[in-house]
């Protein structure tokens, strides 16, 4: 124990200063995720060109992903603004179309095999697989081919391609817009040493991500400098990339680009490589683009020694400036206190001077330009950023999960060094033992440090199942929690009190309870509320089963009246097909239920055979007793006679003809007695049944069809 707790305070020290660079990263994501860039090469699906649309569609609901009438990217990486007026840096194997044939095929055939592994079965047949793989590749095979820009705005641009290098795997892209964008300052790479802490910030993996991410959004890694060579991928580092993070900025924590990301050696770990700037700047000037870097250099970000980075270029004001901001910040003039927000601030020095605005929580930083020729009053509102703060919880017993704001953020024990500034809840969840639950509020630079012996807990449970939809909120001792039916409630010894509520089915039920070392079973029933199930079109004769019990002779008027909930509703009638359906009866609003009825081939094929097979063997008897009297010996030695001889053969003749006639008949009656048979399993094995819910003033019409 002695050693956990030497161990403790300097584990908190680690965290605390890995908590100060995270603020400089945070800061640095903030302030320039808008510059970066998602780029694609992309086909446009056409709807014409498909003739299962409702395959496609079925798709599109499955993975909320549009297909058709769509573009659907083959190939993805990242880039970033260099000037607010549209111009992006991005490797050039990101805008290559050279193996385009190859990408199409590649894109095929990782989409049909992801959709054979992750399809459940059934959910095509084997015969609308095969249609959908054919529709598919002639979709990848023939569609137009081209190029995407997507920025922070959510739009997507047709890029203009510049410039490029093949063998700098460098390329030059321009977007027309009237508004500005968030450029990214380009530092000297040859500044950058051994050690220094560096960020890559991009779009990794974003067309496998699409399929189950849909907010778009550049995610950001850290690492430091591993080695610096004089090789064109000069800068190995190990902020982590993937595929799609090519062409995206490597950036130092002064908030300048120093490469641009490129490559990683997939046998290996954390070793990335870039572009260093150095080689981007001298080929942008060699191809022209002096004007380019000379806009790119005015942006002039500048890391100050309280820590603040400004990227939003000069505030250009007279000597008075009010700061419009309703939370109460500090503001501080090239490190001078000026007082705290809103603040007007006079007679301001000419020149630049540096502007920033903070709180415990909150932070903003910014050059300003004093013109002593502008006489208005210059209103400015900021946008502020939030600082982040550290956090160190340990448990016992430990390997607890931990949960801030219903967010899994690992198992105890665990140092957090990236919570915003703010209100957070926090949560110790372990299997066996009370939840344990603590509102805390983050401060900049200060470790909040959570110590707690877990409880040992014990189960809740009802006497009744409780509907779906029904949340508990138990409050008791320092626990606020509110569950839902579907979890499991485990506390410690006290006293509690449950509200247990569900708007659909029973009003507000409040309980008080205590547990005493032991597991408890609650006897909820409430006053459930009540309505009714209305039966349109019920023919006599008819069986109605609710869950199974049998309600026919409780009908009145072709209305059942009992408690809301969930129902299985099952209609009967001899030579009729059976319909079972659920039904979710509410509170004041009546299940209406119309039955379709379908009679039941199987009940005529009955019938037919049993006319059929008498018939056909009766006639297949005839026939050959027939056959065998018109034989002349054996009816010369029965009849010797030729009178006798003469009626046997007539007799004969009309028992075969009679026999033939019997087999036609009887045989039609057999196949009709067949065809209903395979017809009603038929029916009965591809019978499904369709719900249509309709709002009908204080009724919810359910209607049952076969399709």
């Amino acid at each position: 124990m002695r050693k956990r707790l030497f161990l403790c305070p300097i584990l908190i020290l680690l965290v605390t200063g890995a908590g100060f660079a995270q603020e400089e990263e945070t800061r640095i994501f903030e302030l320039y995720k808008d510059g970066i860039v998602y780029i694609d090469q992309a086909l446009y699906f056409k709807s014409e060109t498909v003739e299962r649309k409702d395959l496609f569609r079925k798709l599109e609901e499955k993975y909320s992903t549009p297909l058709l009438d769509a573009h659907f990217p083959i190939s993805c990486g990242s880039g970033f603004m260099i000037t607010e007026t549209g111009a992006i840096v991005t490797n050039y194997h990101v805008m290559d179309s050279e193996d385009i044939e190859k990408r199409r095929e590649g894109t095929y055939w990782y989409l049909m095999e992801m959709f054979a592994k992750d399809l459940p079965e059934g959910f095509f047949s084997s015969n609308e697989f095969d249609i959908l793989m054919k529709s598919f590749k002639r979709l990848f095979d023939t569609s137009e081919f081209s190029y995407r820009v997507r920025v922070a705005n959510e739009t997507y641009y047709k890029p203009e391609i510049l410039a490029y290098d093949e063998k700098l795997d460098l390329a030059l892209l321009k977007i027309e817009e009237k508004e500005k964008f968030t450029s990214l300052p380009i530092g000297d790479s040859d500044e950058l040493k051994v050690g220094n802490r560096v960020i890559a910030i991009g779009y990794p993996f974003q067309i496998t991500m699409d399929w189950f991410l849909k907010d778009f959004k550049s995610t950001l890694t850290t690492g430091t400098v591993s080695s610096l060579r004089k090789d064109l991928q000069g800068i190995q580092h190990t902020a982590t990339v993937n595929p799609g993070n090519s062409g995206g900025p490597l950036i130092t924590t002064s908030g300048r680009v120093v490469g641009v990301n490129v490559s990683i050696l997939k046998d290996a770990q954390n070793i990335c490589f870039a572009i260093p700037s150095k080689k981007l700047t001298q080929w942008l000037e060699k191809k022209g683009y002096k004007n380019l870097l000379a806009m790119n250099r005015k942006i002039d970000t500048t890391i100050f020694s309280s820590g603040f980075i400004d990227a939003g270029g000069v505030l250009e004001i007279g000597t008075s400036l009010f700061i419009k901001l309703e939370e109460k910040c500090n503001v501080y003039i090239d490190g001078e206190s000026k007082g705290t927000t809103p603040l007007l601030l006079s007679d301001l020095k000419e020149g630049e001077s540096y502007l920033e605005i903070e709180s415990d929580t909150l932070y903003h930083g910014r050059r300003i330009g004093v013109n002593p020729a502008r006489k208005d009053i210059v209103t400015y509102s900021p946008k502020m950023g939030k600082f982040v703060g550290n956090l160190y919880i340990e448990s016992s017993p430990s390997g607890a999960d931990i949960f801030i704001d219903g967010r899994a953020r690992g198992t105890t024990p665990a140092a957090l060094s990236d919570l915003t500034a703010e209100k957070h809840t926090v949560e110790i969840v372990k299997n066996g033992y009370a939840v344990y639950q603590k509102e805390i509020e983050v401060v900049r630079k200060k470790t909040i440090d959570i110590k707690t012996t877990l409880e040992p807990a014990y189960r809740v449970t009802f006497k009744n199942p409780l509907p779906k939809g029904t949340t508990m909120k138990v409050k008791g001792k320092n626990l606020d929690k509110t569950f839902s039916s579907n979890e499991s409630i485990e506390l410690p010894s006290g006293k509690w009190t449950i509200v247990i509520s569900n708007d659909k089915f029973f009003p507000d039920n409040t309980m008080e309870f205590e547990i005493k070392n032991d597991s408890i079973t609650l006897a909820f029933d409430p006053a459930y509320f009540r309505s009714s199930i209305v039966f349109a079109n019920l023919l006599p004769g008819s069986a109605v089963f609710l869950n199974n019990t049998d309600i026919s002779d409780r009908i009145e008027n072709d209305s059942f009246e009992t408690v809301v909930g969930e129902y299985t509703v099952t209609v009967m009638k001899k030579d009729y097909f059976d319909y079972r359906e659920k039904v979710i009866l509410e509170k004041v609003k009546n299940a209406v239920v119309t039955i379709n009825y379908i009679k039941d081939p199987a009940i005529d094929s009955v019938r037919y055979a049993w006319i059929g097979y008498p018939t056909l063997g009766a006639g297949l008897l005839a026939v050959g007793l027939g056959f065998i009297l018109n034989m002349d010996d054996i009816a010369i030695d029965i009849t010797p006679g030729y009178d006798e001889y003469v009626f046997i053969k007539w007799t004969s003749f009309s028992f075969a003809c009679a026999g033939v006639v019997a087999v036609i008949v009887g045989g039609a009656y057999v196949y009709l007695s067949i065809r209903n048979s395979d017809e009603s399993a038929r029916l009965r094995k591809s019978m499904a049944l369709s719900v249509d819910v309709t709002e009908t003033g204080p009724c919810v019409v359910v209607r049952y069809r076969l399709r």
